[in-house]
């Protein structure tokens, strides 16, 4: 959860700055800028730098650090101290990147064709569908021999136990994905949606 993933990464950035333990508050703010991170097209609204990465997340361990190395990475091209916001911005790109790869990585031994089907979902490009959807553009990809004949039901399913995809209940402004909920089921009959920390990777906006 939110708490323990915050003490790990505390207990990491005091190691790294060599530094006496501190909460992790104060040891975020030896890292990175108090300012928020604008979002959307008018950049009307705003996050804080934590949440804003925490999203991008699966919520484990290696993605937080992961992500943090990545700003890093850029802070330290701009010669850049304290981290900014535009910088926590922009490392999302590789980020992405970072997710797609492990993905691919983690379901190639059971799906082969993964990284065609991570390209299905740039082709529908779009961040919620429904299961006719899929199914349509993944029978275009069967019939160009592109991919298998296989049970689109067990494709999805195997999406959603590595965190690509969730659902999204009628209930507005609820996410179901299998590492944000205690055993949650997958339903078919209920909107799809791509995780926010593959949309650069896919080109999904």
């Amino acid at each position: 959860d939110t708490n323990k993933i915050q003490n790990m990464l505390a207990h990491r950035l005091c190691v790294a700055a060599n530094i006496d333990n501190v909460d992790f508050y104060t040891a975020w703010k030896t890292v990175f800028a108090p300012q928020m991170v604008p979002m959307g097209n008018r950049k009307a609204k705003k996050m804080s730098i934590f949440p804003y990465i925490e999203r991008s997340t699966e919520m484990r361990p290696r993605d937080f650090i992961q992500y943090v190395k990545e700003c890093v990475i850029l802070a330290n091209e701009k010669q850049e101290w304290p981290i900014s916001p535009q910088t926590v911005k922009d490392a999302d790109d590789n980020f992405s990147e970072y997710l797609k790869g492990e993905t691919i990585d983690e379901l190639f031994p059971v799906l082969p064709e993964i990284s065609e089907i991570l390209g299905l979902l740039s082709t529908i490009r779009k961040q919620r569908f429904r299961f006719d959807t899929f199914e349509t553009e993944y029978n275009l990809l069967v019939d160009q021999k592109i991919v298998p004949k296989r049970d689109v039901k067990l494709i999805l399913l195997t999406l959603f136990d590595a965190g690509v995809i969730g659902n999204q209940p009628s209930m507005k402004g609820q996410i179901i994905f299998r590492f944000s909920k205690k055993s949650p089921r997958f339903n078919f009959n209920e909107g799809m949606v791509v995780h926010r920390g593959f949309y650069k990777a896919l080109q999904i906006f």
